[in-house]
């Protein structure tokens, strides 16, 4: 639980929500998540040395506009989640 609070990547229902919040001298971290028959490669980058604050997700390379989540998807594919944080 401590994990999924300061990573902030945790999984509800078919969602994945993120919203990290860590140390602002964390260049980024990385975490693998299983769901289903999916994985989830989830890459946070921290270029501005923020401690919280979605700037940009996208998914297999295509700009998300859901800030905070991620309809999961249950196709036995790994899937490339990329964060950037900043304001």
């Amino acid at each position: 639980m401590g994990t999924e609070t300061i990573l902030g990547v945790r999984i509800h229902a078919d969602k994945l929500l993120i919203d990290p919040c860590i140390p602002q001298h964390w260049p980024e971290f990385e975490v693998t998540l299983q769901w289903k028959t999916a994985r989830y490669s989830i890459l946070v980058k921290n270029p501005d040395h923020v401690c919280r604050g979605v700037r940009k997700i996208t998914v297999d390379g295509v700009q998300s506009y859901m800030m905070h989540e991620v309809n999961m998807q249950d196709d036995g594919l790994l899937h490339k989640v990329e964060v950037i944080l900043g304001s």
